[in-house]
């Protein structure tokens, strides 16, 4: 029988893979009626697929991108929105990639692997960058390794910060495609014939959707593909963009951002009426991540704000909380009318 697997993310694994084990296609969640059909007609032979291309800036292949087809790079976040936009863009320049929760995760990772570079988030729980950094520095040195930090909160001094504790560059989130892909080529380079693994073809947004899909479930906050308009506090076409069109996951994403910081108003509230300021901060910087990797601008912006007035002055967050809040219910709206309406 013909099989099609389902996953919660991107059909690139089982399809490099499909040869050896006879996946004939693969699903990604939420799946719908036009998908599934269009996935059992390509599985059973009766249509085929339209070959993707690199992610292109102005209908060019973004700087960098071929430079480092076939690298192997590890993204080390603890959010898996970030993890996700990272990987996908990554992909998108036909990059192998690995995802890691957390800075123990990475460390025994490298240990383990092979890997031509690490972008590495600073601020996470358990193990923060910076240590993970420290220890992947007592094996193998930044001549050797290519560590990128990846952060939200790049502040004056940060570069000099970051090469003090062994990375070697820095991006900022929300990722932009051509200056990751441009870090990553400056540090990796030509890479040596027995380090090239076989890239993985080139993805955007993974097979173009059939024509069916392109119109959104009853109540989805995506907008039809042709003639993208704003959703309120979400800039689609921009994240769209960043996602190399990947409708499906972009939809994936917003549930996930549901799941995640639905929670996050009344944790806020309980971390500040408790006094825990620092512990306030960082629940705000998270959201800033993931909403600048989801293009919701005035969130990020709102964010933003609010954590340096938590940071430098928490008595006077009034004003900056209040609108952090409105921002925030914004997107939550359109993120959960998509998220019920996926399901």
């Amino acid at each position: 029988p013909v099989v099609v697997m389902v996953n919660e993310f991107g059909r690139e694994t089982a399809m490099r893979a499909a040869s050896q084990l006879g996946i004939g296609d693969c699903l990604s969640k939420p799946v719908n009626p036009a998908r599934l059909l269009a996935a059992v007609a390509q599985a059973l032979g009766l249509v085929t697929a339209e070959p993707a291309s690199l992610p292109t800036l102005h209908g060019t292949p973004w700087p960098g991108a071929q430079r480092i087809a076939g690298a192997l790079v590890l993204v080390v976040d603890d959010n898996v929105i970030n993890q996700q936009v990272a990987r996908e863009v990554l992909l998108g320049g036909g990059v192998h990639v690995e995802l890691a929760n957390n800075g123990m995760d990475a460390v025994r990772m490298v240990d383990a692997g092979r890997f031509d570079a690490v972008l590495m988030d600073i601020q996470m729980p358990e193990m923060d960058g910076y240590e993970a950094t420290a220890l992947i520095r007592a094996r193998h040195p930044a001549t050797q390794l290519p560590v990128i930090a990846m952060t939200a909160h790049a502040v004056a001094g940060f570069r000099e910060n970051s090469l003090a504790m062994g990375m070697n560059d820095y991006v900022t989130k929300p990722i932009e495609p051509e200056r990751l892909f441009a870090v990553l080529a400056n540090w990796i380079g030509p890479l040596a014939d027995d380090r090239r693994q076989a890239a993985p073809a080139p993805v955007t947004g993974t097979e173009p959707p059939p024509a069916a899909e392109l119109t959104p479930a009853p109540g989805s906050s995506l907008p039809p593909a042709a003639g993208l308009t704003p959703v309120p506090g979400i800039d689609t076409g921009a994240a769209l963009a960043r996602l190399g069109g990947n409708r499906r996951l972009l939809t994936v994403l917003l549930d996930k951002f549901v799941e995640e910081f639905a929670a996050t108003p009344q944790q806020l509230q309980d971390a500040l009426d408790a006094g825990q300021v620092e512990r306030a901060a960082l629940l705000v910087h998270k959201v800033k991540g993931a909403a600048g990797n989801l293009s919701m601008g005035q969130l990020h912006g709102a964010a933003d704000v609010l954590e340096r007035v938590l940071r430098s002055a928490p008595a006077e967050r009034d004003a900056s909380l209040a609108g952090f809040t409105a921002a925030f219910e914004t997107v939550l709206g359109a993120a959960r009318a998509g998220a019920d309406g996926g399901h």
